[in-house]
């Protein structure tokens, strides 16, 4: 399927009023559709109250669209560079690419200094 098509797809959808439904664009090409309560932020939000962990002791790290909101919840969000400028914005610092080892870099600075 072509780039154009996925994209107005996903506008299709957007404007068709699936009120339990989340639609996004992962990557350019990559439609996903998921339930309005699953997310990485809901996830993130489960995982810190299971283990009792401030959100504000808390990185999280991501390169796409579906990352923004667990990115903007958590004390520091780390985009990598290769993320979409949407995302980077919705993060506090911006790391080296996936293939720069980015997450590694991320996380011997933040975490580990």
């Amino acid at each position: 399927m072509s780039l154009k098509f996925i994209q107005n797809l996903h506008q299709k959808l957007l404007s068709m009023g699936f009120p339990q439904t989340v639609f996004y664009l992962s990557k350019d090409n990559y439609l996903e559709v998921t339930a309005k309560h699953v997310s990485k932020e809901h996830a993130l939000l489960e995982v810190a109250k299971y283990y009792d962990i401030p959100l504000e002791q808390i990185m999280t790290i991501g390169d796409n669209f579906n990352d923004s909101p667990m990115l903007a919840l958590a004390s520091l969000g780390v985009a990598m560079v290769n993320a979409p400028e949407g995302v980077k914005k919705s993060a506090n610092l911006v790391t080296a690419s996936n293939d720069q080892h980015g997450v590694t870099q991320a996380i011997i600075e933040h975490v580990l200094n």
